[in-house]
């Protein structure tokens, strides 16, 4: 039984920290898919532009983790140059 002073401690178990490049492509995928999808059928110029920011912020965040991308309208996909 723990005394009135004892504090419970977290232990947190080691974790891996290695991403590989095949697992953030296809998360960033998954993420523009849906985007494409939620807007696909709205002329709203607000819809659009929201899309593009989305795509946007996409497009950065693989360049965070050094991958060189861009955004292929027809496919609605990123496009993993290097």
């Amino acid at each position: 039984m723990k005394g009135k002073g004892d504090r419970m401690s977290i232990r947190r178990e080691p974790h891996c920290s290695i991403f590989l490049r095949e697992d953030i492509r296809n998360a960033l995928n998954a993420a523009a898919a849906t985007n494409a999808g939620a807007l696909r059928f709205t002329d709203d110029p607000r819809g659009r532009a929201y899309q593009e920011g989305f795509r946007d912020a996409l497009l950065a965040i693989a360049l965070a983790f050094g991958i060189s991308a861009s955004y292929s309208e027809t496919s609605q996909r990123l496009v993993i140059l290097g």
